[in-house]
């Protein structure tokens, strides 16, 4: 019994030697070798263009939405408050979270003052701190306020 096994690991042996010597199977084993190393810095870029692209795109819209809040403000008092919780709300929908949403600053520049004053140019200016990429993400949007709108003030 222990001759056989002694002949069958010989013969295993043999077979696994045979194999090591070989060149099957080395395309993939060099293939691997070579190409791990080569696509995790591309992933790793995929996915910092991929946070990136998303924090200019919430930008945007937070920027159009908060100037949206911001022009069709009946009394100018409040315009920059209705800007700024419409800011917050939509950070909140989007899923930042509270320290996230305390980096983003609201900016306005206007043409005319009083900033609501018909035909004034407002623009509204985003500012988004990415806390892990070190960057800024700016965004703006620009409307005009309608000649026909009420907004409290007297000519």
């Amino acid at each position: 019994m222990v001759v056989t096994w002694s002949v069958d690991f010989k013969r295993l042996f043999s077979k696994f030697l045979r194999r090591l010597k070989s060149n099957l199977g080395s395309a993939n084993v060099e293939f691997v070798l070579l190409a791990i190393p080569l696509f995790v810095p591309i992933l790793i870029f995929l996915g910092q263009f991929a946070e990136l692209s998303q924090s200019e795109l919430l930008a945007r819209s937070l920027a159009r939405e908060s100037l949206r809040a911001y022009v069709t403000s009946q009394n100018p008092f409040v315009a920059s408050f209705r800007a700024n919780q419409v800011l917050r709300k939509g950070a909140e929908v989007a899923g930042l979270k509270s320290n996230e949403i305390n980096r983003i600053e609201l900016d306005f520049n206007c043409s005319k003052f009083p900033c609501l004053s018909p035909g004034s140019r407002v623009q509204a200016i985003v500012t988004i701190k990415l806390l892990n990429q070190n960057r800024l993400v700016q965004a703006e949007a620009i409307e005009i306020i309608s000649p026909w709108q009420w907004t409290g003030i007297p000519k």
